[in-house]
């Protein structure tokens, strides 16, 4: 690439002015890192900073806080079914933390709306776009068995799309507003208040705090989430891959869902004809 007078090797004390990167160890089978060198100079030794790090200044424009079209309402959340019969709907059912399967059930419905009702089992899911732009889809998980509360996170594969699971409409907009005062991150709301909370400041997917402190806060958000009877192994995880189109089966976007296995948008609403298929 034409920069070998620059980088790329170790130098003699005779030839000095290269850059490097590399770390000292003591041992190959554990890897232990004895010494870490950045730009040629010492910044770590025996697991302790040497040198102090600067932040990026630039991060935080690059990156935009993540937004909401206005306040969330509980109504936001309300799925619209034909009134007087119960609906068939698609359904993914959890199999693990990130696979899942279309499954087709029907819900009760009341006063125009899509009875998901947790107590059966049912959880509700909603996926929206991360600029404001008011894009929002909505659906029924089984599996998640969340009994009360509610989970949101800015960050979801492979689109950054927002994501909020909850047992009750109020507690998923609660969770969304407080993330969206925060910038971005992960919210736990119980019954009417936050119980847990690990701030995403820079663009939704970032922290900036120090990694002993965010390691101690996932760990909280995941805490509080199985206390609401959070069923898979990992609550963070299941949630934010709920918009993985590379995965089975059932998946959710802001535009809608999607069938991975015929990569087709599809309906939340099962059709006579989708069932003689």
């Amino acid at each position: 690439m034409g920069a070998a007078d620059e980088i790329g090797m170790l130098a003699l004390p005779a030839d000095p002015g290269r850059f490097a990167d590399f770390c000292v160890v003591t041992d190959l089978e554990s890897l232990a890192c004895e010494q870490v060198y950045c730009g040629g100079q010492l910044v770590a030794q025996e697991g302790k900073l040497t040198a102090p790090v600067a932040p990026n200044t630039r991060l935080r424009q690059a990156l935009p806080r993540v937004k909401l079209p206005g306040r969330m309402e509980p109504a936001h959340f309300a799925i619209p079914a034909p009134p007087g019969r119960p609906a068939v709907v698609r359904v993914a059912q959890a199999l693990a933390n990130i696979v899942n399967r279309e499954v087709h059930e029907e819900l009760p419905v009341r006063d125009g709306a899509l009875v998901v009702d947790p107590t059966a089992g049912y959880t509700r899911v909603a996926a929206m776009d991360r600029f404001g732009q008011g894009r929002k889809a909505l659906g029924v998980l089984k599996g998640f068995d969340l009994k009360r509360g509610a989970l949101a996170v800015s960050y979801s594969f492979d689109c950054a799309n927002l994501v909020v699971v909850g047992a009750n409409d109020a507690d998923m907009a609660l969770a969304l507003n407080r993330m969206a005062e925060l910038g971005g991150g992960f919210v736990v709301a119980e019954e009417g208040r936050i119980v847990a909370e690990l701030p995403l400041e820079v663009g939704g997917g970032i922290s900036e705090a120090p990694v002993e402190d965010l390691a101690a806060r996932v760990t909280a958000v995941q805490d509080a989430v199985r206390r609401l009877g959070f069923a898979l192994e990992n609550p963070l995880v299941a949630t934010m891959t709920l918009t993985f189109s590379a995965v089975p089966s059932l998946r959710i976007r802001e535009r809608g869902l999607i069938q991975v296995r015929t990569g087709r948008p599809v309906s939340l609403f099962v059709s006579p004809r989708d069932e003689r298929g």
